[in-house]
């Protein structure tokens, strides 16, 4: 595994259509992360991670073989 240099990323909440019965629809936030950079940082296909809010930041931390990786920081407010 490469050792990834921390830096920034920008990414854009989309707009996620969700439909929790027939007749009861609505719009959600969305959060796509994908890119070699994170395959980089340790995470593959497959793999499982946790996601909590701490202290105004989303932290993916790794479940299983990636817990050997730090945690990994993608959003400030």
């Amino acid at each position: 595994m490469t050792l990834y240099k921390a830096r920034t990323r920008q990414l854009k909440i989309y707009s996620k259509f969700q439909r929790s019965s027939q007749w009861n629809s609505k719009f959600v936030p969305e959060i796509k992360l994908c890119g070699k950079w994170l395959k980089d940082l340790g995470f593959d296909h497959g793999e499982h991670i946790k996601v909590h809010f701490e202290d105004g930041k989303l932290i993916l931390e790794p479940v299983g073989e990636l817990q050997k990786s730090p945690q990994l920081e993608i959003w400030e407010n």
